[in-house]
């Protein structure tokens, strides 16, 4: 598969500023979104963009001493809707078959039941602190929603990998997301679908969850909220 997650220029943004333990932030409303895994959507290819905008979160954090920059990180959700959004763009592009762009739905449908998936983009003043796969990253990674339920991506050694690196970005990924560029290093953050005790994470009544950074340097919040919220 070509790519999952676009991070649009345009996305909305927050800054969150840090200094001795106190935290001065100011944000933008963002898009509501439809968290149904079972609507159908129809697309044009030139709703793709759209599309990823309102599924996709930002947010700069700053340490004032220096004005180091902790973490910048975009962040989309690969729900539902977006992967129909892709699939018909793709498609589009790409002048698939019938049968290929029913593959291709195959391919998406099995992984959104695999997982929930997340692509993103990060970076900082020091290289080792947007390195999420290293033993000393300074980074706790955890998916929370509304009802406290709590997440974090799939163990070391687990099949699909909790955390993965995108080594090698290909033509056709930077075409699609313009947020990718050389100062900046992409991962793939996969989570269980359900807790423990076989409670589904986005079950109903959920009405909004947080993908969340936090550690020393302080924490990043990105947050998807629910059209019923």
């Amino acid at each position: 598969m070509v790519g999952t997650v676009p991070f649009p220029s345009c996305s909305p943004r927050r800054l969150r500023l840090v200094l001795c333990g106190f935290a001065l932030a100011s944000s933008c409303a963002e898009a509501q979104v439809n968290f149904s895994e079972t609507q159908t959507h129809t697309f044009q290819p030139s709703d793709y963009e759209r599309v990823v905008e309102r599924w996709t979160r930002d947010e700069q954090l700053y340490i004032l001493d220096g004005l180091d920059n902790a973490l910048t990180v975009s962040a989309t959700f690969e729900s539902w809707e977006y992967r129909q959004a892709y699939i018909d763009r793709y498609a589009y592009d790409f002048r698939l078959t019938d049968l290929e762009r029913q593959e291709l739905e195959s391919e998406q449908r099995a992984e959104l039941e695999t997982a929930h998936v997340f692509v993103i983009a990060a970076s900082s003043t020091k290289v080792e602190w947007s390195d999420l796969t290293a033993d000393a990253t300074p980074w706790k990674i955890r998916l929370v929603n509304d009802q406290g339920d709590v997440l974090e991506p799939f163990p070391e050694g687990h099949a699909p990998r909790g955390i993965e690196e995108v080594r090698r970005i290909t033509p056709a990924q930077r075409l699609y997301f313009p947020y990718i560029n050389d100062f900046r290093t992409v991962y793939v953050l996969r989570f269980p679908r359900t807790m423990a005790d076989g409670t589904p994470f986005l079950r109903a009544g959920v009405e909004a969850f947080t993908l969340e950074f936090a550690g020393v340097l302080g924490r990043a919040e990105l947050r998807w909220s629910s059209a019923s919220e």
